[in-house]
């Protein structure tokens, strides 16, 4: 039951079939039940990459380097398929084991006669595939390798492949590990395991979950469904670590935060790839986004540093028979639950001060974009980060994150995503008196007042909303436009709200990119029927037909009711409402109306009224003249329910630190403490 797509019905005599179930079939079929073929459904044949007991950790990162090689190199063969029927498809293997006595000669003899008794007996339910099994690693043999995948070869073969899955195995077959895939013709890489004390895990389940692509609507991975079980390995793997992590300087802990920071840099390319596919964004932002994470570690390895210059600080006494110094240590085990919107950035924003702390993690990413969280373990592991610091589980919610929330032995967490799974964080984190920080959903609004550019006032109005599909808890999706202004933008907010390039992130000209899943684009959907049903006037938007993935159009409502659920209730998507208003008083109650607190922007040429403006606004974040800046540098949070505690900046380190007094009795006249015993 290795296989993580599948369950593994069974190995024949000398390893030289594999009967597997389908992509739809339930992870817990029976062996009986594969083998009558009452699946549906099938899963294209595929390469596979094993690697041995005997191989190295380097030498299972060669294989997954020459893995994407491969793959890169080699396009997606579609071949006719004799007549498969869906449900009845199984796979035969071709097994071509590398031992340290075996000459290259024969490796590639043996493929070829593999390939030749293939074409020869294929049956018409039958889907072969190749596997070749590691053992040792000389380049010459790695290098051979290439040799094998001749296009024309595979070309003659009635099957048609799509990947390369590369599995590690420790042991009996039950050990085997599913590393990851690579798809062919691309250059990335895919994980499948769970990154615990430094090693790459399967799930105690062994159950995976599937990676949609939004774009397109199609599964292109599988990742592990981690539970219970894992998190508690990870917990105290992060526990155990922290005993000697703990200790070290800063100056020490910086070094591998500005290691991650370039490993981050040396590999934007795939990341921001593997980004695209996995959220939907475009890759323009992508771009950005990676390069802003690596930034963020480079910035909390500097602060790193100035903790320790921050260590024994005196604090001034009014008594002068004592002294007092304060020590700043990390709190304990963090658990770091993040969500999809920015997956490898908010990974970033939790990793990277609580490691510069001295706090060690167990980080649980959405289970909806897992994958560059995966890839950030990898790069921590490249690096040489000592085992347990960092560990990622990925999985559900229910499953994953409640028993992190719950464990008794992490001492802190950090929480962004939804009001109501924040509430649930807290509440559970309360059961243990954790230490909480909680970063939450917004509803914030843009002021305009009938003084500003209108140029600058669509184009920021357009990036406070559109940007990452409105998928940003800081997002202005209530714009309020002084009325004598308001026909002037909002002409101008229609007419280039129509011109925006929807489409699939991957594209270079692409300006809103598919929704993230098919959850949350239904659930769009719905705001916008609520809107509409609410009386509100859809200026321009709705839903997009005519592309594959979970596509909505930049959507504008005017005439919206103040009680409305799409003026009150957080959308989570491009989705803006556009009320007037007359006076500044007016203005400011409607954008402190709200539940949320966590973001605000104002924009007039008066820089007085700016100014007074964002004194009145009850958020956690004003911008004036501007909408979603973000700088690592700067305080991250909100008032009311939009969270509590502050991200970034030394605020953010603060999060992961405890402040410790240490007063010191000086007896100065020698004659020592005097209160229940005279002298």
């Amino acid at each position: 039951n290795f296989h993580p797509k599948r369950s593994m019905a069974g190995i024949a005599k000398g390893l030289s079939l594999w009967l597997s179930s389908s992509r739809e079939a339930p992870f817990s079929k029976s062996v009986s039940s594969i083998v009558r073929g009452s699946n549906t459904g099938f899963f294209e044949p595929h390469i596979t990459l094993v690697t041995l007991p005997n191989a190295t950790e380097n030498d299972v990162e060669n294989v997954i380097t020459k893995a994407k090689k491969i793959a890169s190199d080699f396009k997606p063969f579609d071949v006719q398929n004799n007549g498969v029927k869906t449900g009845t498809s199984f796979w035969q293997s071709v097994l071509v084991e590398i031992k340290k006595d075996e000459a290259l000669s024969k490796i590639n003899a043996r493929a070829q006669a593999d390939f030749e008794d293939l074409r020869d007996k294929s049956m018409s339910n039958y889907y072969p595939h190749l596997s070749l099994f590691y053992g040792d690693h000389t380049p010459e043999k790695v290098a051979s390798i290439t040799k094998l995948f001749d296009s024309e070869k595979l070309a003659s073969l009635p099957l048609r492949l799509d990947r390369i899955d590369v599995y590690h195995t420790e042991g009996e077959f039950k050990d085997w590990i599913h590393l990851g895939s690579a798809p062919l013709g691309d250059s990335v890489f895919f994980r499948s395991a769970q990154f615990i004390n430094n090693r790459w895990r399967a799930p105690a389940k062994r159950e995976y979950l599937p990676v949609v692509n939004p774009a397109t609507r199609e599964v292109i991975h599988y990742f592990p469904r981690g539970t219970e079980e894992d998190i508690n390995a990870a917990v105290q793997a992060a526990n155990d670590a922290f005993a000697s992590w703990s200790k070290t300087d800063g100056a020490s802990r910086s070094k591998y935060l500005t290691a991650i920071a370039a490993k981050i840099r040396e590999r934007s390319d795939e990341l921001v790839r593997i980004e695209v596919m996995d959220n939907g964004k475009a890759i323009s932002e992508a771009v950005n986004d990676i390069a802003d994470t690596a930034g963020c570690f480079d910035y909390y390895a500097d602060q790193a540093i100035q903790l320790d210059a921050r260590q024994d600080q005196k604090v001034e006494l009014p008594d002068a028979s004592y002294s007092c110094k304060l020590r700043f240590e990390p709190v304990g085990v963090a658990g770091l639950i993040i969500p999809w919107n920015y997956p490898m950035m908010m990974a970033a924003w939790k990793i990277a001060p609580c490691l510069a702390a001295g706090c060690t993690a167990v980080l649980k990413p959405s289970e909806l974009t897992p994958l560059t969280a995966l890839e950030l373990a990898g790069i921590c592991k490249e690096v040489g980060l000592p085992a347990g610091v960092v560990n990622v589980v990925t999985g559900l919610g229910k499953e994953a994150g409640q028993p992190l929330s719950a464990h008794p032995q992490v001492e802190k967490l950090a929480f962004t995503g939804s009001v109501p799974t924040g509430s649930q964080v807290m509440t559970t984190g309360g059961h243990t008196i954790k230490n909480v920080s909680l970063e939450l959903g917004g509803k914030s609004p843009f002021i305009i007042f009938d003084d500003a550019n209108v140029d600058q006032a669509v184009e920021w109005a357009m990036f406070g909303i559109f940007a990452n599909q409105g998928q940003v808890c800081s997002a202005t999706s209530r714009v309020l436009v002084q009325e004598n202004f308001y026909e002037k933008f909002l002409d101008r907010l229609v007419s280039e709200t129509k011109k925006v390039k929807i489409g699939n992130g991957l594209e270079s000209d692409t300006r809103l990119g598919p929704i993230v899943s098919e959850g949350q684009y239904n659930k769009i959907l719905d705001f916008l029927k609520k809107g509409q049903d609410e009386g509100a006037k859809m200026e321009y938007g709705g839903q997009e037909n005519s592309l594959p993935g979970f596509f909505v159009r930049p959507t504008i409502f005017t005439n919206v009711d103040l009680k409305s659920k799409i003026w009150n209730e957080e959308i989570f998507g491009p989705v803006v409402c556009v009320n007037k208003f007359k006076s500044e008083d007016e203005a400011v109650q409607q954008a402190n109306d709200s539940d949320y607190g966590l973001a605000a922007a104002v924009m007039s040429k008066d820089k007085e009224r700016c100014q007074r403006v964002s004194k009145a606004l009850r958020a956690g974040i004003v911008w004036i003249n501007c909408s979603q800046p973000t700088f690592v540098q700067a305080p991250w949070g909100g008032m009311k329910k939009s969270g509590t505690g502050r991200e970034l900046g030394p605020w953010g380190m603060e999060n992961y630190l405890e402040v410790k007094q240490v007063t010191e009795y000086n007896d100065q006249d020698g004659l020592g403490f005097q209160w229940y015993i005279k002298k």
